[in-house]
Formats: C-alpha cells, sequence, structure tokens
C-alpha cells in the first residue's frame, strides 16, 4: 500500500465512524459500518506512522460500541 492510500484509508475509517454514530439506531448497519472500519484499521496499525490515528479511531469505535451495547 502507498502512503497515499493510507491517508484514503484513515479518511475512509473516519468516514465509516461517523456514519455509524448517525446508524447507531440501527444495529445491522452501525456493526456492519464499524466492522470495516476495524478491518482497516487493522491493517493501517501495521505502519507505525498511522499509530496515532489509530489509537484515537480506535478509542471513538470503542466508545460508540459501549454507547449502543448501553455499558
Amino acid at each position: 500500500m502507498t502512503s497515499q492510500d493510507d491517508k484514503n484509508n484513515l479518511i475512509k475509517v473516519t468516514n465509516l465512524v461517523e456514519k455509524a454514530r448517525t446508524d447507531m439506531a440501527n444495529k445491522p448497519i452501525f456493526n456492519q459500518d464499524i466492522k470495516s472500519a476495524e478491518a482497516i484499521l487493522a491493517e493501517l496499525s501495521k505502519n507505525p506512522q498511522y499509530t496515532q490515528p489509530v489509537e484515537e479511531l480506535t478509542s471513538k469505535i470503542v466508545a460508540l460500541k459501549k454507547e449502543v451495547n448501553g455499558i
């Protein structure tokens, strides 16, 4: 993957997280958005250059999951 691909994937994950936030009432769509975002983050986490944004986005995902699941 190129650096530009990685940057595009960060944008894609950010968009998926925002979409998941708006889809919180629709659990199947929410779960699909989160699953897609997590898969991309798993790939991005292999590049140390993206450690901070990956951690930030992962934290947002964890918070959304807790909110949806009432934890």
